[in-house]
C-alpha cells in the first residue's frame, strides 16, 4: 500500500516536474571560493567526528558496519589523529528536513567538532521541489552553524539517484534532474554556510555503466565498493581540511560546482 502510495504522489507531480525540467535544466554555476569557519588549536584534544544524515550515513547496504562510509572516514581520520572518536546521528529514511529537526540538536557541541552531512536523497525519491530541497538545506546548514559557529563540515553532494535499479522509467529523467540541481543547490549553501562540498553526480554518472554492481542487494543502498567510492571521493576534503582543523590558521577552501 505505501509503495502505491508513493507511486500516486510521484504520478502528480510528473506534469509539473517535466516542465519546470524543460525550463531550467540548462543552468550552470560559476565556481566559488567560500571560507571554512574552523575551530581553535584542537592539536591535543580529540577531535570529534560527526556523521550526520540519512540510511547512506548510517550505512545501509553494507556487509559489515566497517564497511560503511562512517567508519571508513572514521579509520582515516583516526589513522591521522588516533584520538578522534565518531559520532553517527544517521536516519534510514530521514529527509533534509527531518535531519534538520531531529539530528543536529545531537551533535556535540565542542570546538573540536568535524561535520560530516550526507542528506537529499530521500527528497529526492519524494519528488520535492527544487525550492523546497533548497530551503530546506539552507536550514540545514544554518542550524549547524548555530549550533556549532566554529566547526569544521563537509556537505556530501547527491549522486544521480535515477542509476538505481529500482526507480521506474518514467521518473528517471525527472529524479536525475532533480539530483542534480540539488547537488547544485548543496554546493551553493556550503558556500553560504563555509563548508566544503563534495561532488557526487558527476562521479555516479561515471560510474553508472557498473552501477548495478556498487549496489546492494536492495537496488537502493550502496554495498562495500560503492561506499569505498564515496568515501574516496570525500576523503581529500576532509584531509585538506584536518590540519587546519588542530591549527589556528583560516583556511580558504577552493571548490567547484557540477556542472
Amino acid at each position: 500500500m505505501r509503495a502505491e502510495s508513493d507511486l500516486e504522489m510521484k504520478g502528480s507531480c510528473v506534469i509539473v516536474m517535466l516542465a519546470t525540467l524543460l525550463h531550467g535544466c540548462d543552468r550552470t554555476h560559476d565556481s566559488t571560493y567560500p571560507i571554512v569557519r574552523l575551530p581553535p588549536s584542537c592539536a591535543q584534544r580529540r577531535i570529534q567526528l560527526a556523521i550526520v544524515g540519512d540510511s547512506l550515513a548510517r550505512g545501509w547496504g553494507a556487509s559489515a558496519p566497517q564497511h560503511t562510509f562512517a567508519s571508513l572516514v572514521y579509520s582515516s581520520v583516526r589513522h591521522q589523529y588516533p584520538r578522534t572518536t565518531l559520532h553517527n546521528l544517521g536516519i534510514p529514511g530521514a529527509t533534509t528536513d527531518r535531519i534538520a529537526a531531529g539530528e543536529v540538536s545531537r551533535i556535540r557541541k565542542d570546538d573540536c567538532t568535524l561535520v560530516v552531512i550526507v542528506s537529499g536523497a530521500n527528497d529526492v525519491q519524494k519528488l520535492y521541489t527544487p525550492h523546497h530541497f533548497r530551503t530546506s538545506y539552507g536550514e540545514l546548514l544554518k542550524s549547524v552553524r548555530s549550533r556549532l559557529p566554529d566547526a569544521g563540515v563537509v556537505v556530501i553532494g547527491l549522486p544521480d539517484v535515477s542509476l538505481s535499479p529500482r526507480i521506474i522509467w518514467p521518473f528517471k529523467p525527472i529524479e536525475s534532474w532533480l539530483s542534480r540541481d540539488g547537488s547544485a543547490s548543496i554546493a551553493r549553501e556550503a558556500r553560504t554556510y563555509g563548508a566544503a562540498f563534495v561532488p557526487l553526480y558527476a562521479l555516479s554518472r561515471k560510474e553508472a555503466y557498473r552501477s548495478k554492481s556498487l549496489l546492494s542487494g536492495d537496488g537502493i543502498h550502496p554495498n562495500d565498493e560503492g561506499y569505498r567510492i564515496m568515501a574516496r571521493a570525500a576523503l581529500p576534503s576532509i584531509t585538506m581540511l584536518l590540519p587546519r582543523l588542530v591549527s589556528e590558521t583560516p583556511l580558504i577552501f577552493s571548490f567547484r560546482t557540477e556542472r
